[in-house]
């Protein structure tokens, strides 16, 4: 086959099958970014989702992030050898400019109450009053004891007889990462009932004990 009859059989092939080719290529990019996310992706050892509207940036939410994994008691509930906090942070929704092209804040909001799996909750009053009838929130009556928390910084049920989350507002944690908000409080999340029999979900919800300890002295 000489040089010519080469040349048209290249020509050919790419006219009748460049398709064929560019999704091929196509397939190859994507199967190895799906492997290389697979092998490089660290799953967080605890989770947190901070919804509220003043008070705490992205730019904060790295810091808290940063400290929390270096000083804040992070096991590797998930047994990778990696410590990795995952912090989520969505405004409440009540302000119109929160509004996006999939919808208000407030929708993702009450998705992520709905079926989040975060084992702690960094809200204000609206999300606890929102929220409490559904019974996500643990009782942390215990840990308010032990660490001495007043009255005023407790933020009890409708009942009165249960702690469902702690104030935050100026304390060591917010300050050392120079924060100052308002009705800023502290909750943690129950386990549903499909993460009850779930072992690194248990290791999770009873490690974000310590640390909510850490955040809230």
């Amino acid at each position: 086959m000489n040089r010519e009859e080469r040349k048209k059989k290249i020509e050919n092939f790419w006219y009748y099958y460049k398709w064929h080719v560019i999704i091929g290529i196509f397939v190859v990019i994507i199967a190895a970014y799906t492997i290389h996310d697979a092998v490089t992706k660290v799953n967080p050892d605890i989770s947190i989702d901070c919804i509220i509207d003043k008070g705490i940036g992205y730019s904060s939410t790295d810091a808290i992030v940063a400290d929390l994994e270096t000083n804040g008691g992070i096991a590797d509930n998930n047994q990778d050898g990696n410590i990795k906090v995952a912090m989520t942070l969505s405004q409440t929704g009540r302000d119109p400019s929160s509004a996006t092209a999939e919808g208000s804040m407030m929708e993702v909001v009450q998705l992520r109450m709905a079926v989040g799996e975060a084992n702690i909750i960094i809200s204000e009053p609206y999300i606890l009053e929102l929220y409490e009838e559904h019974d996500i929130f643990d009782d942390l009556t215990a840990i308010a004891d032990e660490m001495n928390i007043p009255q005023e910084r407790r933020y009890m049920s409708y009942d009165g007889t249960k702690v469902i989350a702690i104030k935050l507002d100026n304390n060591e944690f917010m300050t050392k990462q120079g924060l100052v908000t308002e009705d800023c409080y502290l909750a943690l999340r129950v386990l549903n009932l499909n993460q009850q029999d779930d072992e690194e979900k248990i290791r999770q919800f009873e490690n974000a004990k310590d640390v909510a300890k850490y955040i809230i002295k």
